[in-house]
């Protein structure tokens, strides 16, 4: 657990994309469309919290990458772990 996150990578990665506004501003969307989804303002629509997950983490790549180069700049040796893509799109949706 890092910050409140599952580990650093879902939280590094979320927080660049929190200050990217392109990135922030896409993944806002995304989010709203995600919460329209779950919460039925969709018709014919249903909410899959596995696809939200591969929606935000295609739509973020950009963010991942970011966070990738700088943990491999700084920590040359550490694995890195998997980003919880449905933790970033949830923190997305309650924005």
């Amino acid at each position: 657990m890092y910050n409140g996150w599952t580990n650093w990578e879902t939280w590094h990665t979320a927080l660049v994309a929190d200050n990217d506004e392109p990135l922030y501003r896409q993944a806002s969307a995304l989010g709203k469309r995600c919460t329209d989804i779950r919460d039925g303002r969709v018709t014919g629509k249903v909410y899959d919290p596995a696809r939200a997950a591969q929606a935000f983490k295609r739509a973020l790549a950009p963010a991942w990458k970011i966070t990738r180069e700088w943990a491999q700049e700084n920590w040359p040796t550490d694995k890195l772990e998997t980003v919880n893509w449905l933790e970033v799109a949830e923190h997305f949706m309650d924005v």
